[in-house]
């Protein structure tokens, strides 16, 4: 049984107009890294998705994604390394008012087996407001 993704899994979404964005090499937590290896998690998938897809990514989600799993120079990195638009678990991104590029931050929401009404819910607290769906 296959968990992970492999070339042609992502060749098949990418001609279902499904956008693969950057989410590290290897998942550590980036606040508890080196700085070389900070910069190895961020550019390493970056060439990876680069060399399937053809283009650069300029999203990146934070692996685990709390506020406690990234830190200013994570951000920074980031930054550095082109992302516009960092995404994190928070449910609001102004939460993270102790960093300097916060409105880079989003909040992302991840889906496994939610009814319709538990997602318009995590959608509705993620971006305050409300939408029906």
């Amino acid at each position: 049984m296959k968990i992970y993704m492999d070339r042609e899994d992502i060749a098949l979404l990418l001609e279902k107009n499904v956008s693969i964005e950057n989410h590290s090499s290897d998942h550590f937590v980036l606040r508890s890294v080196l700085p070389e290896e900070l910069q190895r998690q961020i550019k390493g998938n970056h060439i990876l998705i680069h060399s399937i897809t053809g283009k650069d990514s300029k999203h990146f989600a934070i692996p685990f994604g709390k506020k406690e799993h990234f830190d200013k120079m994570t951000i920074a990195e980031l930054r550095s390394a082109g992302y516009n638009f960092i995404y994190t678990t928070n449910p609001n991104r102004f939460q993270t008012k102790d960093l300097s590029d916060e409105h880079f931050l989003f909040p992302r929401i991840g889906v496994t087996t939610e009814t319709p009404r538990q997602l318009q819910f995590y959608i509705n607290r993620a971006i305050i407001k409300t939408y029906q769906l």
